[in-house]
């Protein structure tokens, strides 16, 4: 099921190789370097989701570019891309990141897979939570959808989730640490198994589980795997 993606990147080889990307794995894509170019392209077309570099050259930004598709059609789906590792350092004065926007710096993307369950992560919730082409949205993520991916699937704010739970922090300390509600950082960790492959067993031990997968991912082992049974990943019961 093809699903029109809004690509604007600048350098010519990048853009190419997103659009190649993404129309492998079953997108329908639209890609431009400019933001006026991405701003006809809205003004003709329903876009499902959109990919964005932050820096556009001269001229609006990709933020600026962000704010202005959330305002036109409200359920778009957005990725941000930069080589940032956090956009605070583009200082003063750039446009906030859109709310339910992700923002994603180029060198975490690792592999296709990576970006592409990146991009199904932010079809999921259009489909979940929008009010237009989610029908869509909802049979390409599930004709794309795989279990047991590995980190490179989750999203920065799944990672950002993951972290705080190998910490040993409760749902509801989760929650106040990122501004969240708790039933979102329950679904978070319920998506986060299902992504990772992991049982869905006790929600304790499900965590237990998402801590020894964080701390693996570091590049060794975490305080959770010993040869004895496994400890427990907070003091309290989740919240």
């Amino acid at each position: 099921m093809a699903i029109t993606t809004l690509v604007v990147e600048d350098d010519p080889l990048t853009r190419l190789m997103l659009q190649s990307t993404l129309s492998d794995g079953g997108l329908e894509v639209v890609a431009v370097g400019r933001a006026d170019e991405a701003f006809a392209v809205v003004a003709e077309r329903r876009i499902v989701v959109a990919i964005l570099d932050v820096h556009l050259g001269a001229g609006p930004t990709g933020l600026d570019l962000a704010q202005e598709l959330r305002h036109r059609q409200p359920d778009v789906g957005l990725i941000m891309l930069t080589s940032l590792l956090d956009p605070r350092l583009a200082g003063e004065g750039i446009a906030e990141l859109p709310a339910r926007a992700r923002y994603l710096p180029k060198s975490a993307v690792t592999s296709v897979e990576m970006l592409l369950g990146i991009v199904r992560e932010v079809l999921a919730e259009v489909a979940e939570d929008g009010v237009g082409a989610r029908g869509d949205a909802a049979r390409w993520t599930r004709s794309r959808s795989a279990g047991g991916q590995g980190l490179g699937a989750l999203t920065d704010a799944q990672i950002a989730t993951l972290r705080l739970v190998a910490e040993g922090l409760s749902n509801a300390e989760i929650a106040a640490r990122r501004s969240i509600s708790e039933r979102t950082v329950e679904k978070t960790v319920q998506r986060m198994g299902r992504v990772l492959g992991l049982s869905a067993d006790a929600a304790r031990n499900q965590r237990v589980h998402l801590a020894r997968v964080y701390f693996r991912g570091l590049g060794g082992h975490g305080p959770l795997d010993s040869d004895g049974p496994p400890a427990e990943a907070d003091g309290t019961a989740p919240s």
